[in-house]
């Protein structure tokens, strides 16, 4: 029979399971009727175990420490999206409160004009002015192409609107106060010639 000495030298190994069968039988066959050795092959298991937990442990803090840093880095990020995107909004929300009329007047626009009718000139055609010029141009798509008489002294006005050739393309709409009239024929980015008739005083327009 082997020595215990050999014996507790194998155990290590026979632990591990690393040793041949011939091998672990011998010392299986050793430790049934050695008491010292049984002692030995307890004290190694407890050891394995020891270091074994120690083992996991340690991994088990590293895997949280770099779950930790992971963490943080994904707090770092996207505190720094949120900060952008809180940036964004107000730049964007400046932007809309100081351009509002701007955006108002692109999706809404208008071209307002008035004329004066003197006493020698009423009853007459007389052709309307633009800040553009002497032609009423829907230049935006967004026009709704319809024409407003604003007037608070319930006035009746005739209007007409014809093309640069002279032809008429809007035959004459008598228009009361508030009263508006569609436009539909007119074309965009096409120059048109406004003619109204009336009384004497001021007259306002809103083309929308």
């Amino acid at each position: 029979m082997m020595s215990c000495n050999i014996i507790q030298d194998i155990l290590p190994l026979y632990i591990d399971d690393v040793v041949s069968d011939d091998t672990k039988k011998m010392v299986e066959d050793h430790i049934k009727h050695c008491p010292n050795c049984q002692k030995e092959l307890e004290t190694l298991k407890k050891e394995v175990i020891l270091v074994t937990n120690e083992k996991i442990q340690a991994d088990d803090k590293k895997l949280l420490q770099n779950l930790q840093k992971k963490l943080k880095h994904q707090k770092i990020i996207i505190s720094f999206f949120t900060v952008i995107a809180v940036l964004s909004l107000l730049f964007i929300g400046t932007m809309v409160v100081e351009n509002v009329g701007f955006l108002y007047d692109f999706f809404y626009p208008r071209i307002d004009t008035q004329t004066k009718i003197e006493q020698s000139e009423a009853d007459q055609w007389q052709q309307l002015k633009f800040d553009t010029g002497d032609y009423l141009i829907f230049d935006s798509l967004f026009f709704k192409k319809e024409v407003v008489h604003v007037d608070n002294y319930e006035r009746t006005i005739l209007l007409r609107i014809k093309d640069t050739a002279g032809n008429i393309i809007i035959k004459t709409h008598k228009l009361d106060s508030a009263q508006s009239i569609s436009l539909k024929k007119l074309k965009r980015n096409q120059p048109y010639i406004v003619e109204i008739k009336g009384k004497k005083g001021e007259y306002f327009f809103n083309f929308i």
